[in-house]
């Protein structure tokens, strides 16, 4: 391999490293994926793209390309002098100027040199940054207080480190948290001033996280994905993919450590309390504070109510390994040379060319009558195509041959034939058919009684009826079959298609053959039959063409439309066509000359756009001239506008509110009131005045702004402007953005109504935090309402904001359950409109008070 080919390569891995990165990060963020083994996988797959600079070539054998004869008369009729000039001038002088220009070996090299020397040179600056640590040994000091040391070996012994590891907890001034190595020794770097201002639990619950690094070991695996990364250095999507893995480890050893510290908040605490406490991290080492601070923390404090799908956790490597198995295996098909047959057809195809066909105009003229024949053929081509079946169609289903197959049990209305025999006699007794009464008993008659037989095995059944005729005379025996099926007569009649494209045949079954054509729907019904009978033959047809229909819809402006069904007939006939349609509908105040008439045509499967044919009338006449009166197909809308029809305007309507306890509008409040005219429970009781059975619901209604767009986290919030979440772990996170002002709350007002009543509040600019808070100048109105069903609360949430005169509204109804919160959005979406004007969320917490 040279150069060229190896910058070729190199170009080839760089845009599939791109490609895979970029794949890895939209699937991983699009199906939420929280394994942090699929994530590690998933950037290991995607960095090795890089190192696919050599590809497999596997040759497959093909058959020659046909080549026909109207192209080797198009080039028996090609200016011979010129092609042969133009050949030579591109052989003589284009591929030679090219070549000399970009096939230099010295212009490849010099991309492939700086390639090699920026991966030599990081590699060289890694090993140097790590020797300037290794100089400034030993780093830190043991830890002087004794209940860090008891902290620290009490974490060894819960981490089971194997003797053999040497590692040591060292107390810096300003460095860490971090696990590193020095030759031979681990070491756990944790600053003093932090160590003292952590409480235990915090302190330990770091020690696990580090601990956990190491068990893990990854520091080498850390070390070994830089490596990887080494011949896309220059990618910075290979940089992404080295700190998402990173991040990835970070993930897995917060789990280690917030499942061992009591819960995941306490743990998101003393993250964020060392993040303040964060400086530069050293060569070879891995902090705690690693990756991005606040996708950890939204990991830990997210529930996870359920356990990952394996094809949701396989899909992206799976699909990673299918780009490596593209690039790395490449499939050249081997054709057979076509010279020897282009000659022997140019040979025959010279002596019979015409020169006046090669010579003739290539333009043609559309008139009106090819018009007509090119849609009638088109017309015909669909008229011989099979009739598929839909809903609500009709079927008649014929049974020619139906032999039942011997059942495991009888059922009512089963037909069996008993043939009763004698050994004394040669001659077997008369056959005789007997029905399956409905009590389950088949009537012998005199003198042999009634056989109850439904619920027990077939053969079982046989013994009961030769033990019944036995009773009568010792030398008889029975002998039992079936004669006919009770649910055979499910089968034979007229069947309608339902709704959901399915015949329904009763216990039998009911296959789906929606979609089908007449002799797929009778394979299909024969598979289907074929589980309880043998020998089988049904015949099916359609007789009743339901699903092909065609519409016309009179325009009637502000008076609204007429819309006529109209059932097309099958098989398709010309005779139906927009003309006779439109005449069958009746007679119409004004001409259709005057009115303006189209035809819209669903595109065949599907596929395209919806075709619409303009139709045009004689106005001599007041026909539809023949060569826009097409023949009806199956959804086919004729809309006929009348003269004079104005079309309607969009009306804008305004917010109202279909409570009959909301108001219509909303004055400015600058208190939190409940009005008594519009909440029958304006003053709930006490609870000891509550009736038997009654309860009280507190709301805690929280109202907050976000500036930084902090809640973006919270993906199905965004999609859909609601979420239903865990009280406490949405609280908490809340509580965490608070704190690091991330977020501002502007109310927190508290509502306590009726269970089963309803309530209202306003919250005004009264309840900011500064008085006089424009951003609550017009008010919040909020009502809420709630029912209980099963333990749960059915909660009615109506909301309105008014901001700079937009007014921003919530009309939501949703099941809670005690101990849930619900968060709504209002505001923009757009990242401009949200730099202008901040979204407000609203939270509602619901508790039924025991």
């Amino acid at each position: 391999m040279n150069a060229q080919d190896l910058a070729l390569a190199l170009a080839r891995t760089t845009l599939a490293t791109t490609a895979a990165c970029g794949l890895a990060w939209l699937l991983l963020t699009k199906l939420r994926i929280d394994s942090p083994r699929v994530h590690r996988l998933a950037w290991t797959l995607a960095i090795l793209q890089g190192w696919l600079l050599f590809p497999r070539t596997l040759e497959l054998a093909a058959p020659p390309t046909p080549v026909s004869r109207d192209a080797v008369a198009e080039r028996l009729a090609a200016p011979s002098t010129s092609t042969l000039f133009t050949t030579e001038v591109q052989s003589s002088l284009t591929p030679q100027r090219s070549r000399s220009m970009l096939d230099s070996p010295l212009l490849a090299a010099i991309p492939i040199a700086a390639w090699l020397a920026g991966a030599v040179a990081l590699a060289a600056g890694g090993v140097y940054r790590y020797a300037c640590v290794l100089r400034t040994l030993p780093v830190g000091s043991p830890p002087d207080n004794p209940a860090w040391r008891t902290e620290w070996r009490r974490q060894l012994d819960a981490a089971r480190v194997s003797s053999r590891r040497r590692i040591d907890l060292r107390m810096t001034n300003d460095l860490g948290p971090l696990l590193c190595w020095t030759p031979w020794t681990y070491l756990v770097l944790a600053p003093k001033t932090l160590w003292a201002a952590l409480t235990s639990p915090e302190r330990q619950s770091i020690l696990r996280h580090e601990l956990a690094h190491l068990q893990r070991g990854d520091l080498w695996k850390s070390l070994a994905i830089r490596v990887l990364a080494l011949p896309q250095w220059f990618n910075p999507l290979a940089r992404l993919a080295v700190r998402r893995f990173d991040e990835a480890g970070e993930w897995a050893c917060d789990d280690a450590a917030a499942g061992a510290a009591g819960g995941s908040i306490a743990f998101a605490n003393s993250l964020l309390r060392a993040a303040e406490f964060a400086s530069a991290e050293l060569p070879g080492s891995l902090a705690a504070s690693g990756g991005v601070l606040s996708r950890r923390i939204h990991r830990l404090v997210t529930p996870r109510f359920k356990e990952e799908s394996k094809m949701k956790r396989y899909a992206v490597p799976l699909l990673l390994l299918a780009i490596s198995a593209v690039q790395l295996i490449r499939v050249e098909p081997v054709v057979g040379d076509e010279n020897v047959e282009v000659s022997t057809m140019a040979a025959e195809g010279a002596a019979v060319l015409d020169p006046s066909i090669v010579a003739a105009d290539d333009a043609t003229v559309s008139t009106d009558a090819e018009f007509t024949a090119e849609r009638d053929a088109t017309f015909n081509a669909l008229a011989k195509l099979p009739y598929v079946i839909e809903p609500p169609d009709i079927l008649s289903i014929e049974a020619v041959n139906l032999v039942p197959k011997q059942p495991d049990f009888l059922k009512p209305a089963d037909v069996v034939r008993v043939q009763v025999k004698s050994w004394l006699s040669e001659r077997p007794m008369p056959n005789e058919k007997y029905s399956v009464e409905a009590d389950g008993t088949i009537n012998l008659g005199t003198p042999y009684g009634r056989v109850k037989v439904t619920g027990r095995p077939f053969e079982v059944a046989e013994h009961m009826v030769s033990d019944q005729v036995r009773k009568t005379r010792s030398d008889l025996t029975a002998e039992l079959s079936l004669v006919a099926a009770n649910d055979a007569s499910s089968v034979a009649g007229q069947h309608l298609v339902a709704m959901d494209g399915r015949v329904h045949l009763g216990e039998l079954g009911s296959p789906y053959v929606a979609g089908k054509t007449v002799a797929q729907t009778k394979r299909i019904l024969e598979k289907q039959l074929a589980k309880r009978f043998e020998d089988l033959e049904i015949r099916v047809e359609v007789i009743a063409y339901n699903s092909k229909v065609a519409y016309i819809i009179e325009k009637g402006g502000e008076y609204g439309d007429d819309v006529t069904r109209l059932p097309v007939p099958y098989p398709l006939s010309k005779d139906c066509n927009v003309g006779s349609v439109l005449e069958q509908t009746g007679s119409r105040p004004y001409k259709l000359a005057a009115a303006r008439i189209r035809i819209c045509r669903p595109a065949p499967n599907g596929q395209s756009a919806e075709l619409v044919l303009p139709i045009v009338c004689d106005p001599s006449t007041g026909l539809i001239t023949p060569e826009t009166n097409h023949p009806l197909l199956p959804g086919d809308r004729i809309f006929v506008t009348p003269p004079g029809t104005a079309p309607l305007k969009p009306k804008r309507t305004r917010f109202s509110p279909s409570s009959p306890y909301a108001a219509p509008h909303l004055p400015p409040i600058s208190v939190v009131v409940t009005e008594a005219a519009a909440s029958p429970n304006a003053d709930p009781p006490p609870a000891h005045l509550l009736r038997p059975g009654q309860r009280q619901v507190v709301y805690d209604i929280r109202v907050l702004e976000d500036a930084h767009n902090s809640m973006a986290e919270f993906k199905p919030l965004h999609e859909k402007g609601f979420m239903l979440a865990d009280a406490s772990t949405t609280l908490g996170t809340l509580r965490i953005l608070e704190k690091h002002q991330l977020i501002k709350y502007l109310a927190e007002p508290q509502l306590v109504t009726t269970l089963g009543r309803a309530a209202q509040l306003s919250v005004g600019e009264t309840m900011s935090d500064k008085a006089g808070d424009r951003r609550l100048r017009n008010g919040t109105h909020i009502e809420v309402s709630a029912e209980q069903a099963d333990e749960k609360l059915d909660v009615t949430w109506l909301a309105r904001i008014s901001r700079d005169g937009v007014d921003l509204e919530i009309s939501n109804k949703t099941v809670m359950a005690d101990g849930q919160t619900a968060i709504y959005r209002l505001g923009p979406s757009s990242k401009k409109q949200v730099k202008q004007r901040p979204p407000i969320y609203v939270v509602l917490t619901p508790t039924l008070v025991k």
